[in-house]
This record gives structure tokens, sequence and C-alpha cells, in this order.
């Protein structure tokens, strides 16, 4: 993307799959405890480190795109 700055309606696509991103986080953060497989347990600990990979990249996007 270099220098460019996002289209405001880029960005606000960016800013609804954040939010997307949130709703699945908290989620998956709310039923942890709840579950008692330990598979199934792993499987959703992964999805939490990666909608938090996913989190920090859309924030980083976000930031560069209006601020750089």
């Amino acid at each position: 993307m270099g220098d460019k700055k996002l289209l405001p309606y880029d960005g606000l696509q960016l800013h609804k799959i954040l939010d997307l991103k949130n709703v699945e986080l908290t989620k998956s953060v709310t039923m942890l405890p709840l579950i008692s497989d330990n598979k199934l347990k792993d499987i959703v600990k992964q999805h939490i480190n990666y909608n938090e990979e996913q989190i920090n990249e859309l924030h980083n996007l976000i930031e560069k795109s209006y601020y750089a």
C-alpha cells in the first residue's frame, strides 16, 4: 500500500472487519473456561491467538493508512 491512504469506504470496511474480529475474540475468550474437552480447548486457544494476530494486523494497517 506504500504511502497511500485509504479511501473512506475502505477504512469503513476495515473497521467493520475489525469489529467482527473483536466479537469473535470476545466470544472465544468467554467460552474457553466452559470447554471441558482438551482438544477443543486447544483449537479455541489457537483461534484466539489467530484472531489476536489479525486484530493487530488490522490496527497496524489502519494506523499506517490514516496517519502515514
